[in-house]
């Protein structure tokens, strides 16, 4: 059975906070951050590429724009783009998380990040 690795990006100007999960694991397989320029796409675009199996990959509409999205599917790399207000929000819930859709259900997943807004 081929594995599926979903990757959620909390997109900012300053940097991407990312998590990647196999499967159906709770916790994330990895998590880390990379500055959202040349390098920071090179990095992430070949990390997403030496997983084995399939690779899904989503964040979040915002100000930085669709530039993520551009780059990542002309890659070759499958990429969502998630409405801010089709996501659901818990009080005091970190706007870091993963919106996966598994057999037309949201699940959504927060990822590391979101402990600096619990601190």
């Amino acid at each position: 059975m081929k594995i599926i690795h979903w990757i959620g990006i909390d997109d900012h100007a300053d940097k991407w906070t990312i998590a990647q999960f196999r499967g159906n694991e709770e916790k994330p397989a990895k998590e880390f951050e990379l500055t959202p320029n040349e390098s920071g796409y090179r990095k992430l675009i070949a990390f997403a590429k030496a997983l084995a199996g399939t690779v899904r990959i989503v964040y979040e509409a915002g100000p930085c724009g669709y530039e993520l999205y551009r780059r990542l599917t002309k890659a070759g790399l499958q990429c969502e783009v998630a409405a801010p207000s089709l996501a659901p929000r818990k009080p005091g819930y970190s706007r870091a998380r993963l919106i996966r859709f598994v057999g037309g259900r949201r699940v959504v997943l927060s990822t590391q990040a979101s402990r600096e807004n619990t601190r």
